[in-house]
C-alpha cells in the first residue's frame, strides 16, 4: 500500500486509506489517528510540528530503529496504546525530517 522512502502528503495518505471520506482536521492534523485497524502516525524528526511541539523523535537508518514520543498527556494505559501493544492496531509511520 505504501512504500518506504516515498514522499506522501497527508492528504494523499488519507485518500489512499479512506478514498470515500478522507480524514481531515482534529487528530488527523495533529499527530496520529486511527483508520480501521491502522494507527496512522505523523511525526517530525528534528523539526517542530504544527502545534509548536518539538519532540526528541529519532530514526537510526543503520538499525532501522524509530523512537517517537506521543502527544502531551498520552500514556501507555490509554486504549489506543493498549491496542498497539496487543497487536490489534498496526502502526504506519510517516516522518517529516529536517
Amino acid at each position: 500500500m505504501f512504500k518506504r522512502g516515498v514522499t506522501y502528503s497527508r492528504k494523499e495518505i488519507g485518500i489512499i486509506l479512506r478514498p470515500d471520506n478522507p480524514p481531515h482536521g482534529g487528530n488527523w492534523a495533529t499527530g496520529y489517528d486511527r483508520i480501521g485497524n491502522n494507527l496512522i502516525v505523523f511525526m517530525n524528526i528534528g523539526i517542530p510540528g504544527r502545534t509548536g511541539h518539538d519532540f526528541a523523535n529519532y530514526y537510526d537508518p543503520e538499525t532501522q530503529t524509530l523512537i517517537g514520543y506521543g502527544k502531551p498527556r498520552s500514556h501507555s494505559g490509554q486504549p489506543t496504546f493498549q491496542k498497539l501493544m496487543d497487536g490489534s492496531l498496526k502502526p504506519l509511520f510517516f516522518c517529516q525530517m529536517e
